[in-house]
């Protein structure tokens, strides 16, 4: 489905919070796809409700594979969706052609900042995201929603310190660390944040969701 501004049923939608990008538009509640294969997720209630919302679909009709990886490009996808981003710009990665279902997605996403190219020129949008990748992608994600993301380096190394690989964490993406595991958006009962893990569709369901929660959207 690559129709990224179709319009549903408005009922009983959030306003969000005051500071929120104007062009956000939360499409109302549908009734959930019944994933066959969600039972043993620890994030079954988010899988469902955002798929209510129709933003997040399932590997197939009736599967949603919660312990997959996801790629760069499926990651823009759910975010443009949830936010019912619209606004294209023009992008000239060598690995993104206009035929790729992928490519209004990516443009979208790009140009409201949720997601950079790795170079200029080269986007990789099969890559899989990692943790902290992740982590950086949604608090620009929570920043258009009018979440304060901002995080002193004193508050965030008080944040990150509390688990035993923070150093492990690159400089680039510990602000965002702080900010998701602050904001409960990442859950915290865990003492090894992994940085370099390759989060799964379970957990970018868990960790959406509650960014969207936590912006009064959803």
């Amino acid at each position: 489905d690559v129709n990224i501004s179709a319009d549903t049923n408005t009922d009983n939608i959030k306003n969000g919070l005051a500071g929120k990008n104007s062009d956000i538009k939360i499409n109302g509640k549908q009734s959930a796809k019944e994933f066959t294969d969600i039972q043993n997720s620890t994030a079954k209630a988010e899988i469902c409700e955002l798929s209510s919302y129709g933003i997040i679909n399932g590997k197939t009709d009736t599967e949603f594979k919660p312990f997959d990886t996801m790629t760069r490009a499926e990651f823009a996808a759910i975010t443009v969706r949830a936010l019912g981003l619209a606004n294209k710009s023009n992008i000239t990665f060598e690995d993104v052609k206009t035929s790729d279902w992928y490519y209004d997605y990516i443009s979208v996403a790009y140009n409201y900042g949720i997601i950079t190219g790795e170079s200029q020129s080269i986007f990789n949008p099969n890559g899989l995201i990692t943790k902290q990748e992740a982590a950086v992608m949604i608090q620009r994600t929570a920043k258009l929603c009018g979440l304060n993301t901002v995080y002193t380096n004193d508050l965030t190394r008080d944040i990150l310190s509390a688990y035993t690989d923070y150093t492990t964490v690159s400089d680039w993406a510990k602000q965002s660390l702080a900010f998701c595991y602050d904001s409960k958006i990442l859950p915290d009962t865990d003492m090894e944040i992994n940085p370099l893990k390759n989060v799964t569709r379970e957990e970018i369901a868990y960790i959406l969701f509650n960014m969207l929660s936590e912006a009064q959207l959803i």
